[in-house]
């Protein structure tokens, strides 16, 4: 009696898995570019009436990255006969789901999520409201990696998936390594995840998530694309430079390049490391007056000319100059995110939910609608910049 029941347990504990699909049966993505449908003029998604035929349309046109597994190995050979390693199939409807269940139809491995790394998204999609749609089964599904990149597109991304690098064998990987160098330049924006999309979504507040424009086999990276808390609709655009100034504020800044003219002499200032420090006066709950403290610390890395930056009384000039620059651009793009957008992605909002939390009870609701807080709100940046290192050239006499 006892045999047999062991018997049976031990059966038990052997058995696999009955849905285990083998990993060479897999069709694996990397990537996923969205776009408007190329048969059907893509709607205001608010203005929109779903009806029988708006269901039968086809508005989305989405191009799966694949991987080649076989083409990464990097055997020799016959350079006619190498595979390229990755491969864009794309596919129209009306929902993603809908379109990633066709992919069956033309594809002998159906499309797997779990190793994606990017999603971008068309900005006329995005202008239109669908943004929080396009992303929903993406967020539903149990596959996705919550470190999978949002960016939004000013071309066509299955252009943006055709990029070539021969640095990178996959596109999507090349793509992934620039979103990486925020660190270097300050006109990045740190990459965003769906983790982090998520909560944007289930949130009120507006927010960036970076923009990717194609020049011919290149990409360029630099800049943002702004939308709105309320409706998640794409509302603009910020330069690669006010992009820069939104990382100051927001304290996100990791480095970066300034160049200044001082006494006729051009000098090249390296960013190493950015501090900020927010402080609010809420006396006024119609006016809030915010201070923000920017501190930046770098190295001179360059200069054209014999400008003697060695000298104390140059080295202040510089840091004034430098300073000086800082606080234009914060102003500039303040001025933008007020006046033309009035969308606070500069996370004043959240600032105050977190030290002023009464106060911010009572203008919540009010803050980017209603009476407008936001924009009505005096906004002042103070940069103090510290030259840490000059670094040293040699004159040999002969």
């Amino acid at each position: 009696m006892y045999k047999g029941f062991l018997y049976v347990s031990l059966c038990l504990l052997l058995t696999g898995c009955w849905d285990q699909v083998e990993s060479e049966e897999r069709g694996y993505v990397i990537g996923v570019g969205i776009d408007p449908s190329d048969h059907d003029k893509l709607e205001d998604r608010d203005e929109a009436e779903v009806t029988e035929d708006t269901i039968a349309k086809e508005r989305f046109k989405v191009t799966f990255q694949f991987v080649v597994p076989s083409a990464l190995q990097g055997k020799g050979g016959d350079s006619s006969q190498i595979q390229n390693p990755f491969l864009n199939t794309a596919g129209s409807g009306n929902t993603m789901f809908q379109i990633i269940r066709d992919m069956s139809k033309k594809m002998a491995r159906s499309p797997y999520f779990q190793h994606i790394k990017m999603i971008i998204i068309s900005d006329e999609v995005a202008k239109k409201g669908y943004f929080p749609e396009v992303l929903d089964i993406f967020l539903r599904d149990h596959e996705m990696r919550r470190s999978t990149k949002i960016m939004i597109s000013k071309d066509t991304t299955k252009d943006i998936l055709e990029s070539r690098t021969r640095v990178e064998k996959l596109p999507v990987m090349y793509i992934d390594s620039i979103a990486e160098n925020a660190y270097k330049n300050g006109e990045l924006l740190p990459p965003v995840n769906i983790g982090k999309t998520h909560k944007f979504l289930i949130g009120t507040n507006s927010f960036l998530i970076p923009f990717i424009k194609s020049n011919s086999q290149k990409v360029d990276l630099s800049g943002s694309a702004i939308f709105k808390g309320d409706s998640k609709k794409m509302i603009g655009t910020l330069s690669g430079m006010e992009t820069q100034g939104v990382n100051f504020i927001t304290g996100e800044l990791k480095g970066g390049v300034i160049e200044v003219i001082v006494d006729g002499q051009l000098i090249v200032f390296e960013i190493k490391n950015a501090k900020r420090k927010i402080h609010a006066n809420v006396t006024n709950k119609d006016q809030i007056d915010f201070t923000i403290d920017v501190v930046v610390e770098g190295n001179v890395s360059e200069d054209f000319g014999d400008y003697s930056i060695s000298k104390p009384k140059n080295v202040a000039k510089l840091e004034e100059k430098v300073a000086k620059k800082i606080e234009t651009l914060t102003a500039g793009v303040v001025e933008k995110t007020q006046k033309e957008y009035n969308a606070d992605v500069l996370g004043l909002g959240s600032f105050l939910h977190q030290e002023y939390y009464d106060s911010w009870k009572t203008i919540k609701n009010d803050w980017e609608s209603g009476s407008h807080v936001f924009s009505k709100s005096n906004i002042h940046v103070n940069a103090k910049v510290i030259v840490r290192t000059i670094g040293t050239i040699v004159e040999t006499q002969k």
